[in-house]
């Protein structure tokens, strides 16, 4: 009898837990970290820089902060964060792929606070990718002057500009936000629950 009332307890505790880990980040308390990505690949951590040839596509993966993408008279796609207080951003070369995160992942339980940090990603001037995938939870994200074909912005919240680009197809998926666009843009899907 001892042995059920334990096994209640511990279940409805973990419960509890994963409750709190959903209402809270949604009145702005902390996060529940649970990152069950497959941390096998070999992640390099901090800033760093990849040989534009190497890449078409680009995901970045950003929980809070800011993200800037600009381009310059450079060979190199090269990348770092204003703010290394806690978890580094991580990246990793797979294929002709570039993923930039946040942090490692990570499997831990608990209440977190993301520090906000700024991402700044330089490419060529007259690179052009192929996709651009922008996974970000509450960021603002400006893009400047960037060619690429297909670009999927994915995010909770944030502010997004697109400034002077050239883009074939642009999707944008968002809660709530704003999103201004300057440049040449062909087809556009844009799916939001309250944004302007």
């Amino acid at each position: 009898m001892k042995e059920k009332a334990i096994t209640k307890i511990v279940l409805y505790s973990v419960a509890i837990i994963l409750l709190l880990g959903i209402l809270l980040p949604g009145i702005g308390i902390g996060s529940l970290r649970l990152d069950l990505k497959s941390s096998e690949r070999e992640y390099c951590i901090g800033p760093g820089s990849v040989d534009a040839q190497l890449v078409k596509d680009l995901n970045i993966e950003w929980f809070a902060g800011n993200i800037q993408i600009v381009t310059a008279n450079t060979n190199s796609i090269s990348f770092s964060e204003n703010n290394s207080d806690g978890d580094p951003m991580a990246y990793y070369l797979e294929g002709e792929t570039l993923t930039i995160r946040y942090r490692k992942p990570s499997v831990s339980i608990g209440f977190f606070t993301e520090v906000p940090k700024t991402l700044t990603v330089t490419v060529p001037r007259f690179w052009n990718c192929n996709h651009l995938s922008l996974e970000i939870n509450s960021a603002d994200i400006c893009v400047d002057s960037l060619i690429a074909e297909d670009v999927a912005l994915h995010s909770a919240s944030g502010e997004g500009k697109f400034v002077s680009c050239s883009i074939a197809s642009l999707e944008i998926n968002t809660v709530s936000g704003q999103i201004d666009y300057t440049g040449r843009l062909k087809m556009l899907d844009f799916d939001t629950a309250s944004a302007d």
